[in-house]
């Protein structure tokens, strides 16, 4: 579609250059009042009608805004270095939840503040997912320094939670994948561990992440919390969100898995193979529950990507906010994290 587009344009283009641009160099025009004020007439209207046709075509409906970043409570709980809570990353002076992991833990807080009255924090820093000693390295800026300081990001989580009395319960989400396969998410992604002060490069592997998430989880116990994981929600590599504004505003969208932006359920388990299989052991090996969003969103062939008329995803991945809010209320999403926490 793209190069018909571009050979259109280009095709468009040579007309107009052809048809009004050179006639009108050859054209023996004089400059007049007459001719001035048919310009600027000419200017005036074309502003006008252009003004118009964006206020008649323009949806009534702001897409931005309900598909802009999920960043839990706000773009400043994207942590870039140690974490200190912040007032503005928490709904309590003594929060009793805490919601650590990447982007796909900061899309559950609005969810999980709309479904529990006790007080929630959030440490959160995108890709760096909360497994203890362990940081991707990929092509997409996230470098060996950038390794060391996630490390150190998830290491000052474990010091403030060893003063945190007020919080018993640590909810650990991440989308996994960057720590199970690198050709997930971009080619050549490896991790680094260190190892006596040292960075060392390792290969992914379910058995590395199997083995961090339990040591996570036994730190966090050694402190006296409670834990529980959340999976990902469906996927399955096209953008959910992007599908929905375009259906929304009767436009077309390819690449979906149906005309209806719907989540082939067939599909999302191929994309998520590896995800769900480490979840999957995540029980027994790690000693930890695992929510789910399956049973809320998906049948046994499709999973919803709208509920009562809002959006759930904001893009290919992450729940919107209002999203997180309806898909938390259907299934009670705090009670299930509590109660499913050890």
């Amino acid at each position: 579609m793209n190069i018909g587009l571009a050979l259109v344009a280009l095709g468009l283009g040579y007309a107009l250059y052809r048809y009004v641009e050179l006639p009108v160099r050859r054209a023996p025009m004089q400059l007049s009042k007459k001719s001035l004020g048919a310009v600027v007439a000419a200017s005036i209207a074309l502003v006008l009608v252009s003004i118009g046709v964006t206020r008649i075509f323009s949806p009534a409906i702001d897409y931005a805004d309900m598909r802009r970043a999920n960043r839990g409570f706000g773009s400043g709980c994207e942590f870039e270095k140690a974490f200190p809570l912040a007032a503005a990353c928490s709904n309590s002076k003594f929060p009793k939840i805490l919601v650590w992991g990447d982007s796909h833990a900061m899309h559950l807080v609005p969810g999980i503040v709309a479904t529990t009255s006790v007080g929630v924090a959030q440490a959160t820093r995108s890709h760096c997912g909360p497994l203890d000693g362990l940081a991707p390295v990929d092509m997409q800026g996230h470098d060996r320094r950038w390794a060391r300081s996630c490390l150190a990001f998830n290491q000052s989580v474990f010091d403030y939670l060893a003063q945190a009395e007020s919080v018993e319960y640590v909810v650990l989400a991440s989308l996994f994948a960057q720590y199970l396969d690198g050709t997930i998410r971009v080619r050549n992604a490896n991790l680094h561990r260190l190892e006596g002060g040292n960075l060392v490069e390792v290969e992914p592997s379910l058995s590395l992440a199997l083995e961090r998430l339990r040591a996570t989880v036994s730190k966090l116990r050694s402190l006296g919390k409670k834990v529980v994981v959340v999976a990902p929600p469906p996927s399955s590599g096209f953008n959910m969100g992007q599908c929905l504004e375009l259906k929304a505003s009767g436009k077309l969208y390819l690449g979906a898995d149906h005309d209806s932006c719907r989540i082939s359920t067939t599909a999302y388990h191929q994309h998520q193979a590896l995800v769900r299989q480490f979840l999957a052991k995540v029980p027994n090996e790690a000693a930890v529950n695992v929510v789910r969003f399956d049973e809320a969103l998906c049948s046994a062939q499709t999973c919803e990507t709208e509920l009562g008329g809002v959006f759930v995803y904001s893009d290919a991945g992450h729940l919107s906010i209002d999203g997180s809010r309806q898909l938390a209320l259907r299934m009670g999403l705090a009670n299930q994290l509590l109660a499913a926490a050890r």
